[in-house]
C-alpha cells in the first residue's frame, strides 16, 4: 500500500503512488460498484475521526474487481485526511489492530510536523518568488 493525503474538500494533496493526482478533486470518484465512496467518507469524516474503509475496486495491475480495505484518519489542524488501503486478498488476520497502529498518535503527530515544515517552506518560496 502507499499513503494519500487529501483536503477535507476531496482534492488530493500528496499521493504515494502518483503524483500526477495530486491537485485534482476526487468527489465524483466512484468505486467499482458505483458508490460515491470520496463523499462518503467525507461525510463520515464529519463525525468520526477515523474508520475502516471496504469498497470494491479494480486496481489498474489487474484486470479483477477486488475488495480494497483502508484506513482513514483526519487530521483537523491542517484540514486533511491521510489515508492508506490495501487490496484485501494481500492482508492476513488483524488487520483492524495492524491498520490502527500505523496511525498511531506519534506517526500523526511525526507526519503533521513534516507537512507543516514542507507547507511552510512551500509559502516562503512563494513569498519570496512573488517579492
Amino acid at each position: 500500500g502507499y499513503y494519500v493525503v487529501f483536503g477535507l474538500d476531496g482534492t488530493c494533496v500528496m499521493h504515494g503512488e502518483n503524483k500526477e493526482l495530486e491537485g485534482q478533486n476526487f468527489l465524483g470518484l466512484q468505486d467499482a460498484s458505483g458508490r460515491y465512496f470520496m463523499k462518503e467518507g467525507l461525510e463520515r469524516l464529519k463525525k468520526e475521526d477515523a474508520f475502516i474503509s471496504v469498497h470494491p475496486w479494480k486496481n489498474p495491475i489487474d484486470d479483477k474487481v477486488r475488495q480494497k480495505i483502508g484506513y482513514i484518519r483526519k487530521f483537523v489542524p491542517l484540514n486533511i485526511y491521510v489515508g492508506s488501503g490495501v487490496m484485501k486478498m494481500r492482508l492476513g488476520s488483524g488487520l483492524n489492530e495492524r491498520l490502527k497502529n500505523c496511525f498511531s498518535i506519534q506517526s500523526m503527530a511525526s507526519m503533521a510536523t513534516s507537512l507543516r515544515m514542507i507547507m511552510m517552506g512551500t509559502l516562503s518560496l512563494m513569498v519570496t518568488i512573488l517579492l
